[in-house]
């Protein structure tokens, strides 16, 4: 009992953590506010992580940035992950053509390297944050739907699920009912590391050019035009970037407690 409450409560405590990150816009001020007379100033009280070339609060920019990016990933994973579950149910429950279709599709689609698609896309379409989403949204539903359809096609053969068909229910009933629960109960708790996943990939991809531009700040694109002053101000880069790596870990950790929990529920039926 005392481990379930600690649980619920790193779930509150992060929970409030992400709160206050999506309520940034609305806390603080404009992001690329300039102040020329106050550049690369040392972290302090008024300015927690300093300022940048510009006069800039890092610690705003990092925080709206990282809000930008937690809500791209956020919308990546949530369109991902309704259409795989679905597509993954129709294929492991029906089999047939599109089946094994989709088995070689996904095959090649998985073992081709997204760091190679999304420059084939920005040379077709420019650079921009819309392609980059594309890329991810297909490979993540393309992941998703491979591993709902091995589980369902394990599923389906069971004998719970054959009494089923045989008491006359339809194939609605037993995928609504029984399928879509289990495969629920199965993602749910990769629901938050994967975005953790997808936001270190958005970072990646801007620290190199192909993700989110500029002025919008995105701790990717921020390293980046802090590379040029890490000897002067080497806080510009490394405040940031532990920023992220916090949030990650704290990604992590919600993904460990709902899987806990979801377990903790399962015993206790």
């Amino acid at each position: 009992m005392k481990s379930k409450t600690k649980v619920k409560i790193s779930i509150i405590l992060i929970s409030i953590f992400f709160l206050f990150v999506l309520a940034s816009v609305i806390i603080f001020p404009e992001a690329n506010l300039i102040n020329s007379k106050d550049c690369f100033a040392s972290p302090s009280m008024k300015h927690l992580f300093g300022t940048d070339q510009f006069g800039r609060d890092v610690f705003i920019r990092t925080v709206i940035g990282f809000r930008y990016t937690f809500l791209i990933a956020l919308f990546v994973q949530i369109i991902s992950f309704l259409i795989g579950i679905v597509i993954g149910i129709i294929l492991g429950y029906y089999g047939g053509v599109f089946d094994e279709l989709f088995y070689h599709i996904s095959n090649l689609i998985l073992s081709f390297p997204i760091i190679i698609l999304a420059i084939l896309m920005s040379a077709l379409t420019g650079a921009n944050i819309w392609c980059l989403m594309s890329i991810m949204i297909v490979c993540n539903i393309v992941s998703n739907s491979k591993i709902v359809r091995s589980e369902i096609k394990i599923i389906k053969n069971a004998d719970y699920i054959k009494v089923l068909r045989v008491l006359g229910a339809s194939d609605f009933v037993i995928i609504k009912n029984h399928l879509l629960k289990k495969c629920l109960r199965m993602l749910l708790p990769t629901f938050a590391l994967l975005i953790g996943h997808i936001i270190i990939a958005i970072s990646s991809y801007s620290f190199i050019g192909f993700g989110v531009s500029p002025p919008q700040p995105e701790i990717g694109n921020m390293l980046k035009d802090s590379l040029r002053f890490i000897n002067r101000s080497p806080g510009l880069m490394i405040f940031p970037g532990l920023f992220q790596f916090i949030s990650i870990l704290l990604l992590l950790k919600l993904s460990e407690n709902c899987k806990i929990l979801l377990l903790d529920c399962e015993g206790s039926q």
